[in-house]
Formats: C-alpha cells, structure tokens, sequence
C-alpha cells in the first residue's frame, strides 16, 4: 500500500513539474517577446528590404513606422507571435525537461553531451510544432499600412493554404531554420546547464553559503 502511494506521489508530482514548465515556460516566451516585438517588426521589414525601408535603419525604421502607422504598427503580427510563443516556449522547456530525464547517464556521469541533445531535440519539437505560426506572424508583420493583403491570422493561414500549396505553403524556409535550431537550441541549453551546475565549484565559497546578520561571518 505504501508503495502504491509513492509511486502516485511520484506521478502527481511529475504532473505538476510539467504543468509547471509549461505554464512558466509559455509565460516567460510571451513577455519577452512582447518587449522586442517593435525591434522584430523592423528587422523583418529591413529584411525582406521593402520598399518603404529601403532607405532606414533600426531607429529611423522605429520612427517612420510610429509616424506613419502609429504607436500600436509597431506591434504588428504580435498577436500572431503570442498565439505561436506560448505553445512554442512551452513545447521547448518541457520536452527539454523529458528528453534531459530519458538521456540522463547514457553518455556518462561526468558528459553533458545529453544536454546539447536534449536541447537540440527540444528546439526541433518545439519548432516543427508551431512553424507555420512563425510564418503567419512574418506575413502579418510584413504589411504597411494601406497595402494589407491579409486580415489576420486565420485568413493568413487559409490564404496561403489555398494559394501556395497547402502545408507546403505554411512551411516554407522550415528546413534551413530546423537546421539552425539544432546548434542554437543544442548550445543554448547545454551552456545552461553547465554553468548552472557544472561551475558552481568554480564560483567563490561565499556565493553559496549565507551570512550571520550584521556580521560578515559565513555560517
């Protein structure tokens, strides 16, 4: 009987870390997007080189966009960008979490090449899951005002459906971004990880004992 407990404690808590990261994970995706959502929409802008920027930078790009269009053209395809980044953030801290679990050990105690697969295998879930919302929110953020071809994100979707060839049409650049995302994902959790706990060794002894008040003395 006690065994029967533990192992639903084990269960009930292993739940309750993945609603965790997912929860967090989408939430921390959402913010931080949101906060360079201006940035992301003149760098897609300066980047197809369209023709209304052909002549500006980031700043002057900024301007042009709030004198134009106004304050909110700034956040352009963001919608699109929300509904794609919490599953997205989401998707990429839990299945990390599962995959790290599943390689823990395999290439030995002491190597952190799990980490970079893991991560790597997270970023491609993540992405595969959720690319054509990429897609749509570049489409979205392409558009200047006065010239929109699409009215937002579920006619962006049957549009290109329709007119470029169904699912290939949504997934168009998705394999040289899969490529990328492997090294990036790969190095960006493995870096993590590390520094996390394979330097803490490294770090002075006072940075992780915690002093007596008002005396400098650790405890």
């Amino acid at each position: 009987m006690s065994g029967l407990k533990s192992e639903t404690g084990r269960d009930h808590l292993q739940l309750l870390l993945v609603t965790k990261n997912l929860a967090c994970g989408g939430m921390a995706g959402m913010v931080s997007k949101t906060v360079v959502a201006p940035l992301d929409r003149v760098k897609i802008l300066l980047q197809a080189h369209n023709q209304h920027h052909i002549n500006h930078g980031v700043f002057s790009g900024l301007r042009h966009i709030l004198t134009r269009e106004g304050f909110f053209a700034l956040y352009k395809g963001n919608g699109a960008q929300m509904v794609r980044i919490f599953p997205y953030a989401a998707c990429q801290f839990t299945s990390f979490e599962i995959y790290k679990k599943y390689l823990d050990g395999i290439f030995g105690q002491k190597s952190h090449i799990d980490k970079f697969i893991a991560g790597a295998g997270a970023g491609m879930t993540s992405v595969f899951l959720t690319y054509p919302l990429d897609t749509i929110r570049a489409r979205l953020a392409f558009q200047i005002s006065g010239e929109h071809v699409y009215t937002g994100i579920v006619h962006t979707a049957t549009t290109m459906f329709k007119e470029e060839g169904g699912f290939r049409g949504l997934y168009r650049g998705f394999t040289p971004t899969l490529c990328g995302m492997v090294p990036y994902a790969g190095l960006s959790f493995y870096c993590f990880e590390y520094l996390k706990y394979g330097c803490l060794k490294y770090l002075p002894q006072w940075t992780s004992k915690p002093c007596e008040k008002n005396t400098g003395k650790m405890i």
